[in-house]
């Protein structure tokens, strides 16, 4: 949290923050494959409608219309490629960081709601998932 901090301070868009461990790599990806699947939701429509959309006569080619279908598809396109590699990802990092804390361990739980407050400290204490 601290790197992130200074770096967003610096205004410097281009800094990489290290892996620390597979615990927060699954913590991570996880949250980018929630964040991406309620993105998703905010389209009024999906990939599958817009590709029919599009191959159909309903919309003239190159009309303001389809390139509006088109942009939109792309969009949505990138967001399935996201969640797809995220999802998988942290399914990845689970089992890993598995072989290291068991399962049960605050670190591998994604809560629906607010984290409970008792694990907030040992989530935000960087050394707690350096095992």
């Amino acid at each position: 949290i601290e790197k992130l901090e200074e770096k967003l301070l610096e205004d410097d868009a281009n800094f990489l923050i290290e892996k620390q461990s597979d615990q927060l790599e699954f913590r991570a990806l996880t949250i980018l494959s929630r964040l991406t699947t309620g993105a998703l939701h905010l389209y009024p429509s999906t990939v599958q409608k817009d590709i029919s959309a599009i191959s159909s006569s309903s919309l003239k080619f190159q009309s303001k219309e389809w390139n509006a279908a088109q942009v939109r598809l792309g969009e949505m396109q990138s967001l399935e490629v996201l969640r797809s590699i995220a999802t998988s990802g942290s399914k990845q990092m689970r089992k890993r960081a598995q072989e290291i804390v068991p399962s049960t361990h605050p670190s591998l739980k994604i809560h629906r709601t607010t984290c409970p407050e008792e694990n907030v400290i040992d989530l935000l204490n960087d050394s707690y998932f350096a095992i």
